[in-house]
């Protein structure tokens, strides 16, 4: 059994710029904004042509932009400078003042490369605060008592003030969570699926591992459960 114990006991709402996100995609793919300024400036000039045929051009000239931007990006490979810039600040949870700094940087770097249509547009969202660390300890007859490393997830729902202690369900799928559904009641649900390190697609591999991150809790939740423990898809043991 597990006292599972985190509280999450602060929420806010917090005022977020976002970059024109059709900017962000040119500025992570395009090593140099000229070429992307030019060709979308291409677009919008031409010989008089029926409506149809405008269309044909506009989605003809787009494609041929977006495969000049894509050859660009994977030529000068600066995507990766970029991205190493916008995430000097640390972890961005939404609504986080490093997520704002992010969005600081990013206005930057695109006012540097010369994109002339940047802007910042004001949006409301929710700010999740993480409260106590958290702690969980297994209780075995087999075992004895052991502290277990574990951290809540980015919007995770705290649990009762003084925690909470229940026997856990091992699952190793949402199928399974399902046929044993009547078990799941009152249980934590432990996902116990590591990474599968023989798949050549490390993201087709990460995402199903990543998968009871996302979906895990819902479901626990579904069949009745009072929490779930999804296990890091990078540990080995």
């Amino acid at each position: 059994m597990i006292p599972f114990k985190y509280h999450i006991n602060q929420r806010k709402y917090y005022q977020r710029h976002f970059p024109s996100l059709l900017s962000l995609v040119i500025l992570l793919l395009c090593g140099s904004s000229k070429l992307a300024i030019s060709s979308f400036a291409s677009i919008t000039s031409g010989p008089s042509l029926g409506i149809q045929e405008k269309k044909e051009v506009v989605v003809t000239q787009y494609r041929d932009v977006a495969l000049r931007i894509k050859d660009l990006g994977l030529k000068e490979e600066r995507a990766h400078e970029f991205l190493k810039i916008i995430t000097s600040v640390g972890g961005r949870l939404t609504g986080s003042p490093q997520a704002e700094k992010a969005v600081e940087l990013t206005f930057s770097l695109m006012k540097e490369l010369g994109l002339d249509q940047v802007r910042k547009e004001p949006v409301e969202v929710k700010r999740w605060v993480r409260g106590e660390r958290e702690k969980a300890r297994l209780l075995s007859s087999k075992l004895g008592e052991k502290d277990l490393a574990i951290c809540a997830l980015g919007n995770s729902v705290a649990t009762p003030q003084g925690g909470l202690k229940a026997k856990v369900l091992e699952v190793q799928s949402f199928e399974a969570l399902e046929a044993f559904k009547e078990k799941a009641r009152g249980r934590i649900i432990f996902y116990n699926v590591a990474l599968d390190r023989t798949l050549l697609d490390s993201f087709a591999a990460y995402g199903r591992a990543a998968q009871f991150r996302v979906r895990g809790a819902s479901q626990a939740a579904r069949v009745g459960a009072v929490a779930s423990l999804t296990r890091s898809p990078n540990c080995l043991t």
